[in-house]
């Protein structure tokens, strides 16, 4: 009977070892995950924790380095889920198939739970918002961003990456700014920008035309001829009065002579194209701007005439009394709305 037992227990125990020994040769780890963790603007973020956990419930935990990386133990083929952590960023969390064989490679980029931002408003002298404004920002490891406030004046970027931001902040009519913020990381910066009024009205001058040597032209070829008239051209005319040489050579130039009144018989006033001498309109746009105009010249799409026509100095004069706001149209009504939703009345004080 002794016997007996003894040889069904040592063929028990023979069993048992060949299943663990089984058990351990299938459970014994061959394929390698290995890839990046980052955050929302591709630097690397160390420190990150990266576990693999098995649908069995074994977890496989490692940290990522100084360059984002990391390198899990060995694991089984099969399905895993991979989460990734680190402080103050949205965890993540990946399904993966490990290959038998194979070494699985996985990039992960984790967005901050409170996206660094940069907002403010724009606002003048007095403390009105300004709609419309131009607001660029800028960092040394960054694109530029742009933006234009709304009507309460407000703008907003973000997500940022936290450092060091230049902005600045344009409109016509207004003085520029340009200020500089640090933001870090998660942090929520408010600014208020104000603007000076730009007094100094800026003319650009745009001079075109043709110059020819060879008088080929006709007085339709070029809308604002430049003639070059040589002292033999001036010598060959027979023609001692100078108004009268240049009216025969340059087709543009037009001067006339007038019956014997008062003193135009000897100063006879010379015309460009029929254009009066010295007379200019005077030009408003949908915006309330004004400009002059050669009274010769039709009157530009978008414009319309207002005041008089006559001298450079009557036009300035009329452009000065009536123009008193140097605001387009669109942002006087803007800041109206925002004045009447803040319940100012329209003539209270600044």
């Amino acid at each position: 009977m002794l016997p007996r037992f003894a040889a069904s227990r040592a063929a028990a125990t023979a069993v048992f070892l060949a299943l663990a020994t089984a058990h351990a040769s299938a459970a014994q780890p061959a394929d390698v995950v290995l890839g990046r963790v980052t955050d929302g603007f591709g630097d690397p973020l160390p420190g990150a924790a990266v576990e693999a956990i098995s649908p069995s419930g074994y977890v496989s935990a490692v940290r990522t380095g100084g360059a984002g990386r990391y390198e899990l133990p060995p694991l089984v083929a099969g399905a895993y889920r991979l989460t990734f952590s680190h402080d103050g960023y949205a965890e993540q969390s990946v399904a993966v198939e490990v290959a038998a064989g194979a070494t699985t490679r996985l990039a992960v980029s984790l967005q901050p739970l409170i996206p660094t931002r940069i907002a403010g408003a724009v606002v003048d002298q007095q403390g009105l918002a300004l709609p419309g404004a131009l607001v660029e920002a800028a960092a040394a490891d960054a694109p530029p961003v742009t933006a234009t406030t709304d009507a309460a004046g407000r703008f907003a970027f973000g997500p940022l990456c936290p450092g060091r931001w230049r902005l600045a902040v344009t409109m016509p009519g207004f003085a520029g700014a340009e200020i500089a913020v640090d933001v870090a990381f998660s942090e929520q910066a408010d600014l208020r920008v104000p603007l000076a009024l730009d007094y100094a009205l800026r003319e650009e001058i745009v001079v075109v035309g043709s110059r020819r040597r060879v008088k080929q032209r006709t007085v339709l070829d070029s809308p604002v001829p430049v003639d070059v008239l040589t002292a033999g051209e001036l010598a060959s005319q027979p023609r001692t009065d100078m108004a009268d040489l240049m009216r025969a050579l340059a087709p543009s130039f037009n001067v006339t002579r007038q019956p014997v009144a008062d003193g135009a018989a000897f100063v006879r006033p010379v015309t460009l194209r029929n254009l009066s001498p010295d007379h200019l309109l005077v030009l408003v746009n949908g915006e309330g701007q004004h400009s002059l105009w050669p009274s010769a010249q039709p009157v530009p799409e978008g414009w319309r005439r207002e005041g008089p026509m006559g001298p450079r100095e009557e036009c300035l004069q009329y452009v000065d009394e009536h123009w008193l706001d140097l605001r387009p149209a669109s942002l006087r009504r803007a800041m109206a709305e925002c004045d009447a939703r803040a319940g100012v009345p329209p003539d209270a004080p600044a």
